[in-house]
């Protein structure tokens, strides 16, 4: 399973894209409803690129750590769901707030998998950044990307903030 999972980190992001292109036009041709160009095909698409990221995040966290907590609730009469919900959820909760930050910003710059599968519809930030680069080097492609610097900096305050990122790093 774990290689299952992780198997999207070894394949390069365009032949990705390319693949899951294929996989929407087989899908089209079987089921006649169309993927390709729609805001559920491309959050699809986002969703098995980061999957791994946050599969492996989590994961790390979860084998850190020992299973003494569990073992005694458990022992103590807690069910399964309340273990999990009381005792094994806030032990990871810094690694699931990582992985999602992680996810954001990978599915946010990522822009092979987008061209492939954006449609007229749906054309996320980083195509059009990418398009409007390609055209010419207008103020408001700068502006878009001092704004992107500056949420990740507001992010990462948030984050030390509430979350504790230095206590993170430490661990």
């Amino acid at each position: 399973m774990d290689t299952f999972f992780r198997s999207p980190l070894q394949v390069p992001q365009i032949i990705l894209g390319m693949a899951l292109y294929q996989s929407y036009v087989m899908y089209q041709v079987i089921s006649g409803a169309s993927l390709r160009g729609t805001f559920l095909g491309l959050l699809a698409a986002h969703v098995i690129l980061v999957t791994p990221y946050v599969i492996v995040t989590c994961v790390a966290s979860i084998e850190g750590r020992g299973q003494d907590l569990e073992l005694a609730a458990a022992s103590l009469g807690a069910s399964p769901f309340r273990v999990f919900v009381q005792i094994s959820l806030p032990v990871i909760r810094q690694a699931l707030i990582a992985s999602a930050v992680l996810a954001i910003l990978i599915s946010f710059d990522n822009v092979p998998l987008s061209l492939f599968l954006a449609g007229g519809g749906v054309t996320p930030l980083p195509v059009q950044l990418f398009a409007l680069s390609e055209q010419n080097l207008t103020p408001s492609l700068y502006a878009a990307a001092t704004l992107t610097v500056a949420f990740s900096i507001v992010i990462t305050i948030l984050l030390e903030k509430f979350v504790g990122l230095r206590k993170a790093l430490q661990r």
